[in-house]
């Protein structure tokens, strides 16, 4: 009876051994028996190659030094970059690195470490403009960015009608209530563009409170009656939340 032929390649009993240009044919295959790795010569526009053609399949081939089915750990990260980055081993970030951007939590994740963000977020708001407890009929559009515990609103807002409102103006629903404490009030103000009121508009958020009123010089509120019906202005305001 007719015995099968074996049909034996190249091969290495040497872990890591990867034969060389020189000892492979065009076209002729070679395997390492220890690292269970088949490998071929080409030839490309005259430069010859070894090519390591389980290493596609085996996922990374070759990683700071070491070679095989790697597994990167945090040591090999240190030694590719050349430095530690913090908290490589126990990282304590809350948020979800995407292709898009980094995604904080829907709910704030409150850290009392002072070198940690612990929030991100941005959207939408509108504004409710009122004199006294009566809230007056106006254009509105607002936005916001919120930072750690640092709020950020911008608006516009333009008054159609009062409705017989009486008292101190005051733009109401920030999105965040300010921080309470006298910190709370020590925010920042700035109007892009003001029309129609008799000079010019600053506005004073009270802290433990989700609105500002709108005031003048020597901290004189404005009022249903210096602000007439089509005064109009662009508001930015930066303070602080809990």
């Amino acid at each position: 009876m007719a015995m099968a032929n074996t049909v034996k390649m190249k091969q290495s009993a040497v872990a890591g051994k990867v034969p060389t240009t020189a000892q492979l044919a065009l076209g002729e295959l070679a395997i390492n028996t220890v690292d269970g790795k088949l490998f071929l010569k080409k030839n490309v526009s005259g430069t010859e190659s070894i090519v390591d053609v389980t290493g596609a399949a085996a996922g990374v081939s070759s990683f700071n030094g070491r070679t095989g089915a790697v597994t990167p750990t945090s040591a090999d990260v240190t030694g590719a970059l050349g430095f530690t980055p913090a908290n490589i081993n126990s990282p304590s970030f809350t948020g979800t690195p995407s292709a898009n951007g980094i995604k904080f939590p829907g709910a704030q994740v409150s850290s009392g470490d002072g070198n940690t963000l612990d929030d991100y977020e941005e959207g939408t708001w509108t504004p409710v403009i009122k004199f006294g407890a009566t809230t007056a009929t106006a254009s509105v559009a607002g936005w916001y960015t919120k930072i750690g515990n640092l709020v950020t609103v911008t608006g516009y807002l333009s008054v159609s009608n009062k409705n017989g409102g009486v008292g101190s103006m005051g733009v109401e629903s920030f999105p965040f209530v300010a921080r309470s404490g006298n910190e709370g009030v020590r925010g920042g103000a700035a109007i892009g563009y003001y029309n129609g009121f008799p000079s010019f508009p600053f506005l004073m958020l009270y802290n433990g409170e989700s609105g500002a009123t709108f005031r003048r010089g020597s901290d004189i509120d404005f009022t249903n009656s210096t602000v007439p019906d089509g005064s109009s202005c662009w508001f930015s305001y930066s303070y602080l939340t809990n």
